[in-house]
Parts: structure tokens; C-alpha cells; sequence
């Protein structure tokens, strides 16, 4: 997942990292909430 941040602020992908933003202030919570979110949508 880190290295899917680091694409996104290497490619200016502002959608995708306001994404990531919203998930909290210090990487530890972005991961952590990001990925909550994604298992989330994945099973419902």
C-alpha cells in the first residue's frame, strides 16, 4: 500500500491521495484505515 501512496504523489494523482487523506493524519492510521475500507467494499 505504501508504494501505492508513493505513486500517486509521484504521478500528482490529487484524487487518489485527497482519497488517502481522508483517512487520517499520520501514515500509520492511512494504512490502517485505508485498508479497513477497502475490505469494507470488497465484502460488504
Amino acid at each position: 500500500m505504501l508504494a501505492e501512496i508513493m505513486s500517486f504523489i509521484e504521478n500528482s494523482e490529487v484524487e487518489k491521495m485527497t482519497w488517502f487523506n481522508s483517512f487520517g493524519d499520520c501514515l500509520r492510521s492511512v494504512i490502517v484505515n485505508a485498508h479497513d475500507d477497502s475490505k469494507r467494499l470488497e465484502f460488504g
